[in-house]
């Protein structure tokens, strides 16, 4: 995955992608962290093979989703990052690991495992 801080250290989406895939060559699946529609289209139109929407407000991920999915159909698009359960029917078509992922934090320990000294 080619995160904000890869993008940045390599000048951008276009040269990290084409950093990569010198690197790794075609076999690997190159997941695109992106934090706008226009970077996300660049990915895509860079070779990207999966698109995240990362920490964008509600309403925007299904637009920027649609544009990708437009452009480029053989893109896997997914959105994270703020996404709550509620919010899932608003990205038709996109599976929905909010249930799963967007859960409240447990807080297991092993202390709570471990029999009490008494």
């Amino acid at each position: 995955m080619l995160k904000d801080n890869h993008i940045w250290a390599m000048g951008g989406v276009r040269e990290a992608l084409r950093g990569v895939r010198s690197v790794a060559g075609h076999t690997l699946k190159v997941e695109v962290e992106c934090r706008s529609e226009k970077e996300a289209l660049e990915a895509a139109e860079s070779g990207a093979d999966i698109i995240m929407l990362d920490n964008f407000t509600p309403e925007v991920p299904h637009h920027a989703a649609l544009s990708v999915k437009t452009a480029y159909p053989s893109v896997v698009v997914e959105a994270s990052g703020g996404v709550t359960p509620p919010q899932c029917p608003a990205l038709p078509g996109a599976p929905c690991g909010c249930s799963v992922h967007g859960l409240p934090d447990p807080r297991l320990s092993a202390h709570r495992l471990l029999p009490q000294a008494g």
